[in-house]
């Protein structure tokens, strides 16, 4: 059975063999319009997902992309990537996030061996120093932003600062809108602004969040786990039941699949409501907290506990009694 990781590195996940759930087929369409955005709630894989669709734009599909959906399908070639994580720079306040952000894009410029990128004050006028370098050697990037919405959200409290930080990502977003070097942007964030003046979000965006194609993007759907984690959902009935795992039955694990989903199951995020996914950080918690038995379980429950774990509710939903297995010798 394969390990079961939790890590926001797409490539430390392929290269250390753990389980992912393949949502290239997804990605292939998220990809087609070349300006996507999408928001989720936390723990349903966004950086994850960004961090796939970079890695995806800067190496091709060799060798991180062997035995998925999009292997055999995509034939772009391969494209420097400007990542961007606003969350990681705006905790120290606004003067600490234009620094950062100036000194991100400078050190891609540099990366690029972009000898026309001269520094600039604002990160508004680095940005079109970097895009006026690229378009004069004809280079196409992709630019991936994550938690674009991160500086608005820790100041929705602090009017003057919250306006300060929405000034400075709408000079972003419109010269993002004026050059051409763009090959492929991909935003992401929690929240959706209906104000398309506020963000990134315009009209040259698509706004993919409640869009039945990229429904299943980011969540795991009951399918998924049916296919992608069969060993873990039989080790966590064959804890629950006290069954040996050869023993577990369809109707068991289907179940274990409705007890789970009334924990971090359900949420649902396209306009027809057809398609419903659970929450892959609740449901990657639950399998990695599944001990080997019922007396290894007893033994590390106080540990467990502190860990936002729905075990202890699955079991009880499967008639096995916490108190006889905490005194289980």
């Amino acid at each position: 059975m394969k390990e079961i990781a939790l890590t926001q590195s797409f490539r430390e996940l392929r290269e250390s063999g753990c389980v992912y759930v393949d949502k290239t087929e997804q990605i292939f369409r998220l990809l087609m319009p070349r300006r996507t955005f999408i928001s989720r709630p936390r723990g349903f894989g966004k950086s994850l997902l960004l961090d796939t669709i970079a890695t995806l734009l800067e190496t091709g599909v060799e060798p991180y992309f062997r035995d998925t959906w999009i292997h055999d399908r995509w034939t772009e070639p391969k494209y420097p990537v400007l990542r961007l994580d606003f969350s990681e720079f705006c905790s120290f306040g606004y003067d600490e996030f234009v620094s950062r952000v100036n000194s991100e894009l400078g050190a891609f410029a540099a990366e690029l061996g972009l000898d026309r990128y001269v520094p600039k004050e604002t990160p508004g006028s680095c940005l079109i120093s970097l895009f006026r370098a690229l378009d004069e050697i004809r280079e196409k990037i992709a630019v991936i932003i994550d938690e674009y919405d991160a500086p608005l959200r820790a100041n929705l409290n602090k009017p003057e600062l919250y306006e300060k930080f929405r000034a400075q990502l709408l000079d972003l977003s419109c010269i993002m809108r004026s050059y051409n070097c763009i090959q492929y942007l991909c935003i992401a964030g929690v929240t959706r602004f209906k104000d398309p003046t506020a963000v990134f979000n315009g009209s040259d965006v698509d706004d993919l969040s409640y869009d039945p194609s990229a429904a299943g993007i980011a969540g795991f759907t009951r399918e998924d786990l049916r296919k992608y984690f069969r060993g873990s959902i039989d080790r966590a009935v064959s804890v629950g039941k006290g069954i040996p795992e050869e023993e577990v039955t369809d109707k068991q694990r289907e179940e274990l699949l409705d007890s789970l989903s009334e924990e971090c199951g359900g949420y649902c995020f396209d306009e027809t409501g057809s398609v419903k996914v659970y929450s892959p950080l609740s449901v990657i918690r639950f399998f990695r907290s599944i001990p080997e038995s019922l007396s290894d379980y007893g033994r590390s429950l106080h540990v467990e506990a502190e860990q936002d774990c729905v075990l202890a509710d699955l079991l009880k939903a499967q008639g096995v009694s916490l108190s006889d297995i905490l005194t289980d010798g």
